[in-house]
């Protein structure tokens, strides 16, 4: 059974679906609930805790981000 609200690991959740479709159906005239930089950190954030776990030890966003 598919929860309404269910995300995080599982992908997006049905409300971010329809977020998504709205931004799409508006044609630009509004945008979508995150942008490109929040799926950036959002990855970033997934490979360094990653790596954190691999290496054992903390790893800098600076790191992962090449800043």
């Amino acid at each position: 059974m598919y929860h309404r609200y269910q995300g995080l690991h599982h992908g997006s959740s049905y409300l971010e679906h329809l977020n998504f479709l709205s931004a799409i159906r508006a044609q630009g005239a509004s945008g979508p609930s995150v942008n490109l930089i929040d799926g950036l950190l959002s990855v970033a954030i997934g490979v360094a805790g990653q790596l954190s776990i691999e290496k054992g030890r903390f790893v800098t966003m600076e790191e992962v981000l090449g800043l």
